[in-house]
C-alpha cells in the first residue's frame, strides 16, 4: 500500500472517531488531526522499506496518541495543545518546515479569496444599483 493511500485511510478513520477530539474545539481538533497526519506521514517516509511498515500498527499508534491528548485536554487546567503534540508526536525539522509552508500557502489563498469576494461585491453593486462606490 502506498503512503498516500495509507494517509487517506488514516484520515478517514481519525475523522470518523469523535472520541479522539470530543474535548477539543474545532480549531484544536483540526490542529490535532493535521499534526497527526504529518506525524504519520513522517514515520512512514522514514521507514527504510515502506512495504515492511505495518500501516495498521502505525495508525493504531496515532489513534492512541490522539486519545491520550484528548483525555488530557479534559483536565481543569489543560496544557497547551501544541506542546503536547510536540511531546507525544514529534516531527522532524523538514516536516515542521513543510507544515509552515502549507500554513503560509493557506493564508495566501484566503487573502486572495477575500480580495476576490470584495471585488465581486463591488462589481455586483455597480451592476445592480448603479452605485460606483467600492466596498
Amino acid at each position: 500500500m502506498e503512503i498516500p493511500d495509507i494517509l487517506a485511510s488514516a484520515a478517514e478513520r481519525l475523522t470518523e472517531d469523535e472520541s479522539l477530539r470530543s474535548n477539543l474545539d474545532d480549531k484544536q481538533a483540526s490542529a490535532l488531526l493535521n499534526h497527526t497526519l504529518r506525524w504519520l506521514e513522517n514515520r512512514l517516509k522514514q521507514a527504510a522499506d515502506a512495504a515492511a511498515v505495518n500501516p495498521e500498527q502505525e495508525i493504531a499508534q496515532a489513534v492512541q496518541a490522539m486519545h491520550s491528548i484528548n483525555v488530557t485536554m479534559k483536565s481543569p487546567q489543560p496544557p497547551v495543545l501544541q506542546e503536547m503534540l510536540e511531546k507525544m508526536m514529534p516531527l522532524t525539522a523538514s516536516a515542521v518546515a513543510a507544515a509552515r509552508v502549507a500554513d503560509t500557502a493557506t493564508q495566501q489563498k484566503a487573502s486572495i479569496l477575500r480580495r476576490m469576494v470584495g471585488r465581486l461585491r463591488s462589481i455586483w453593486r455597480r451592476a445592480t444599483t448603479g452605485d460606483s462606490t467600492d466596498v
